[in-house]
């Protein structure tokens, strides 16, 4: 027995068991270093939605615009005092590549402020609903603004808040929750 235990044995028997931990150690690297899952993406449904802003102001007969009776966006900046009127349009679309029951829900909020100083906030249409089949809803809606409002109710908060501001914004936010539902999915987005 005694024999057996010699160096040269004990040596061989040392380097197996080393050589057998060493592929123990590298075969639970192996193991433990491939992913459980892999991850996928495959796309269901695209959708986009837009939305659009224009304007129209009439004007008085004036120099500035050689009497011109209109003024659209980006024809020109807008001054009150030859503003009569303005009408903003407002135009939104929801596509979807899928078949879908689209449900849409809007209101639109205006705020009227002098900066720095004072906003005042009006619900100009309450929340309306729309609905439409297929992959595709849109709607369309005008808000026409009368420089003679606008300018009365400049002056009321300006007495009453004892301020005065040279420049004015006029601010349009429409809140709008589109739900469509696809035989994918539901999609439930919101524009604000």
């Amino acid at each position: 027995l005694r024999k057996l235990w010699t160096g040269t044995n004990l040596t061989i028997l040392l380097v197996f068991f080393l050589i057998l931990s060493l592929e123990a150690v590298v075969g639970l690297y192996v193991v433990h270093s491939r992913p459980v899952e892999e991850e996928r993406v495959t796309t269901l449904a695209s959708y986009q939605h837009m939305s659009e802003y224009d304007y129209v102001a009439r004007l008085k007969p004036n120099t500035l615009y050689e009497n011109r009776s209109t003024l659209g966006a980006g024809e020109g900046k807008l001054y009150i005092k030859i503003v009569e009127n303005v009408d903003v349009a407002f135009h939104y679309r929801f596509i979807c590549d899928r078949p879908a029951s689209i449900t849409t829900e809007y209101s639109v909020d205006m705020d009227v402020e002098s900066p720095g100083k004072w906003v005042k906030s009006f619900d100009v249409i309450p929340e309306k609903s729309i609905s439409s089949s297929g992959g595709t809803i849109e709607f369309s809606t005008e808000l026409p603004i009368s420089v003679f409002w606008f300018e009365g109710l400049r002056a009321t908060i300006d007495d009453e808040t004892g301020t005065s501001s040279s420049s004015y914004n006029l601010r349009i936010k429409p809140k709008i929750q589109t739900l469509a539902v696809t035989d994918v999915g539901t999609i439930d987005e919101s524009l604000v």
